[in-house]
């Protein structure tokens, strides 16, 4: 089956198909000049790694507070949790790293290390568990009023979640409500199928996109009524496992056009500004 990342697979899952913990000596502090500033950066980025212990990590009773969700069970508060637990290594990291007592990252580091990779099973443990209880499921869809009447040639056959293979899907399949032939100036409006998370009380708290196909410059192709739009005319997933903490509230999905795509992008720019 075509598989749509939405984000890289060495950001998304590791083995244990859970979201990355990201820990890892990216902290900056490997070019002292002095050896002494190469030693201490080094025990620094050792500790990087081994850092946050003390945050845990569980759904439904974890530091993010988030809900048990109908369809994502508590999903969405491990990967909260697991942020929050994120945040707090690179603050324990910074303050280790403003004592500028090397003794004392070199004793703590070894109770640092020990805590962390506890906390890191624990995390990979309770995703899968969780991800396990997760059945292959019908998620409820609508069609936005723009869509409705601008996308004459497009019905979404189901949508799904799944947790096939270690990771969180949305799976679809696009039918073609008419015969029409797509070219590729058409790429961006019919190769591509928009849609927002609908939370219970009607926001948006994510949009995203599937993407059906993909035509080369002067290619054209030709769909006949009832045959998926789909690349290969297979289903198209969609791995949603690293930002499920925005869908603690998720009730169902909206199909949008690309004009309304475009414009809760400004809305995000405009909070963001």
């Amino acid at each position: 089956m075509y598989k749509t990342e939405l984000f890289s697979q060495s950001a998304v899952a590791n083995r244990s198909g859970a979201p990355e913990s990201d820990t890892g000596s990216k902290n900056g502090y490997s070019r002292g000049k002095t050896c002494f500033a190469r030693k201490f950066a080094g025990v620094v980025a050792m500790a990087a790694v081994i850092t946050f212990s003390a945050v845990s990590c569980g759904g439904g009773g974890g530091k993010s507070g988030l809900k048990k969700n109908k369809y994502l069970g508590n999903l969405p508060a491990l990967v909260a949790d697991n942020e929050l637990a994120k945040k707090a290594y690179k603050e324990n990291i910074d303050k280790l790293h403003e004592t500028g007592n090397f003794d004392k990252v070199v004793k703590e580091s070894a109770k640092m290390e020990k805590a962390e990779k506890e906390r890191i099973k624990k995390f990979e443990a309770d995703w899968k568990a969780e991800l396990e209880k997760i059945e292959t499921t019908d998620i409820p869809f609508t069609y936005s009023e723009a869509f409705k009447k601008s996308d004459l040639y497009r019905e979404v056959s189901f949508l799904k979640l799944s947790a096939e293979k270690g990771s969180l899907h949305l799976i679809t399949s696009v039918n073609a409500r008419e015969d029409f032939t797509a070219t590729s100036k058409d790429n961006d409006v019919y190769g591509q199928i928009r849609f927002r998370i609908v939370a219970s009380d009607g926001s948006t708290p994510d949009y995203r996109y599937f993407q059906l196909y993909s035509l080369a410059w002067s290619d054209k192709r030709t769909f006949t009524k009832g045959q998926p739009i789909n690349i290969g005319d297979r289903d198209c997933y969609l791995d949603i496992s690293r930002n499920t903490k925005n869908w603690v509230n998720f009730s169902g999905v909206e199909f949008i056009t690309l004009e309304e795509e475009r414009k809760l992008i400004e809305e995000d720019r405009k909070i963001k500004d």
